[in-house]
């Protein structure tokens, strides 16, 4: 639900004339730095933070939070990683590899994701993709590493919640450029598959460690050339973990359905072809049907296969404009229960970018980072534990591990008008402002008026809704400031403000007159009745009305022709509250506050 207001500004009008002033200001597009005085608001501020002013002039809205964290500068041509909580302390960490100094690490997350400390987990040749789970059943988190220039594929044992680690060679002789865990043989322990590129072997390794046996290699396929990406899970909803595999030589997508608990066979067949160098592959359910989709990082593009029947694939187009995508990942970034895309690109371009899944089977680009040189592995997950998902990833041309907050906008921003000179200071009467606000979000105002700009003073208390400001601020300053906070907790959405006005009225006669026609012989606050003391400097006929808070007159006490000289009125029978009484005739208005205590 949203609170959309587009609030009239309650000017009182009495027989043509107006006796409230204002200032207004709809537009904060010219940035920050006018500290004022100024004499009217235009398009700048003095101070704001975490606010978008500019993106759209006219309104005023929180920042996207989508600020680079560098997580290690130098990890020598960083390349795969992956999000775990490596200790046990319920962030998460980052696990990665640097395939030209032939390590593998971890990252402890010891502060929200701003402090990051290396501990390393071993040493292999080359390694360049690496995925984590539980390989012992200890309770730790283990890392399964692909090392495709040493030809290893190996695990490493997490002994004590990360503090030492124990390596263990799976397979020497197999060049395995990416990896992906699931258990094929439904025997509850986690086995691993992989592909080669230079075999086109698709294979996957059985977990014997429960019985103390070397872990056991079945070949999937033989002749899958230049098989570079693999994702596992349950494609056909049988309940057993599937594989999909791609080739760059064939620029094909293969799927290799599991029927090891059946027959011990595997069943081939092809989900796409004429992609063009496919490096990146998952198995996600994108459009929200009944089946997982599989979705596929291109050179220029990334695209989805949808299940049509038999052996038939829909080729769904997400997006053709971000080019060289290495690598993808699925996750609600959005909070809308469905599966959004990150992406990290390297050779032509270097974005981060996420797509937002939106009805109607369309997806939005948005740039996260457009500098992240040869973006190889991305990665998404709640790091800072804020409840909102971030993007993190690594860079081998860089060779730094980064993340980003992206999934929310920061929240509060604030604010600082610059401080307005007004001319014929009065008493004020109202703020109105046009607002958009959804659920969860709100905007409020703080106050503050001086008669010395360069010390105005304490602000008001906040004001939540537009309206009445009498009495929150001290009548006849010359110089007002306003503040104004946005906030969310529902980090993926955000207020608008679109414009504010704050009237006020004058003292004394207008147009110059100097005789003070408007006088309390009652004490102020009064109870019950007050004795109003007005005078006519030439006879004529004036009004004299009262107006609750809200512009409303709530009595007319006097109305007609008067002799000049100086009259008195009794105005009683109203409720506690404040009020205004104006006297008002032929080229004057004249006004005083009244306050009237039960």
């Amino acid at each position: 639900m949203m609170k959309v207001s587009l609030f009239a500004i309650p000017l009182i009008v009495l027989s043509g004339a107006v006796w409230a002033e204002s200032a207004t200001q709809t537009d904060w597009s010219g940035g920050p730095g006018v500290a004022g005085p100024v004499s009217t608001w235009t398009d700048d501020f003095y101070l704001g933070t975490d606010l978008d002013w500019d993106t759209e002039p006219g309104q005023l809205k929180l920042v996207i939070n989508k600020a680079e964290n560098v997580i290690d500068p130098s990890v020598a041509q960083a390349y795969g990683c992956e999000l775990a909580d490596m200790d046990g302390d319920g962030y998460r960490d980052m696990v990665g590899c640097s395939r030209s100094g032939d390590y593998v690490s971890w990252w402890r997350n010891t502060n929200a994701g701003t402090t990051w400390t290396e501990h390393t987990i071993g040493f292999i040749n080359g390694p360049v993709f690496l995925c984590t789970a539980d390989i012992d059943g200890d309770g730790d988190r283990d890392v399964f590493v692909a090392a495709a220039d040493g030809d290893e594929v190996a695990w490493f044992r997490n002994n004590d919640h990360g503090s030492s680690w124990t390596k263990f060679t799976i397979e020497a002789g197999f060049d395995a450029r990416q990896i992906s865990i699931g258990d094929f043989d439904g025997d509850g322990d986690t086995d691993l598959a992989g592909v080669s590129s230079e075999t086109g072997d698709v294979v996957w390794w059985r977990n014997r460690i429960s019985e103390g046996l070397p872990w056991l290699k079945t070949y999937v396929d033989g002749a899958l050339l230049g098989a570079y990406a693999c994702d596992t899970g349950d494609v056909d909803l049988d309940g057993d973990f599937d594989i999909v595999a791609t080739s760059t030589t064939g620029n094909t997508v293969v799927l290799y359905t599991n029927e090891v608990e059946s027959t011990g066979t595997w069943v081939k067949s092809t989900v796409g072809s004429g992609v063009m160098g496919p490096y990146s592959v998952l198995i996600a359910n994108v459009d929200e049907d009944d089946r997982p989709e599989i979705v596929v990082a291109r050179l220029s593009g990334i695209s989805y296969f949808d299940y049509v029947g038999g052996t038939t694939w829909n080729n769904v187009v997400i997006n053709n404009s971000v080019a060289s995508v290495r690598s993808i990942v699925g996750f609600d970034f959005d909070g809308d229960g469905d599966v959004d895309l990150a992406s990290c690109s390297a050779g032509s371009s270097d974005d981060v970018c996420w797509f937002q899944n939106l009805p109607g089977s369309s997806w939005e680009m948005n740039v996260v980072d457009n500098d992240f040189q040869d973006g190889v592995c991305i990665l998404a997950g709640d790091i800072d534990n804020d409840g909102v998902p971030d993007i993190a990833g690594a860079a081998s041309g860089e060779n730094r591990i980064s993340w980003w907050r992206i999934g929310g906008f920061k929240s509060p921003g604030i604010l600082y008008s610059s401080i307005l000179e007004i001319s014929q200071p009065g008493y004020w009467q109202y703020l109105i402002w046009s607002y958009e606000q959804p659920y969860g979000t709100s905007i409020f105002f703080n106050l503050r008026a001086s008669d010395n700009p360069s010390a105005m003073g304490p602000w008001s208390a906040g004001i939540l809704d537009p309206g009445s400001i009498i009495g929150i601020l001290e009548d006849g300053r010359s110089y007002l400031q306003y503040k104004v906070t946005l906030q969310t907790a529902y980090h993926y959405a955000t207020p608008s403000l679109k414009d504010l006005t704050i009237t006020w009225s004058p003292t004394g006669i207008e147009e110059g007159e100097g005789d003070r026609v408007l006088t309390l012989s009652s004490p102020n606050p009064c109870f019950g009745s007050v004795d109003l003391d007005w005078t006519l400097v030439e006879p004529g006929n004036v009004t004299l009305s009262v107006y609750d808070a809200s512009g409303r007159i709530v009595r007319i006490v006097e109305s007609g022709w008067f002799e000049a000289g100086t009259h008195s009125s009794v105005v009683d029978g109203l409720p506690g509250g404040v009020y205004a009484a104006c006297l008002q005739g032929r080229g004057f208005t004249a006004m005083h506050r009244l306050v009237m205590l039960d």
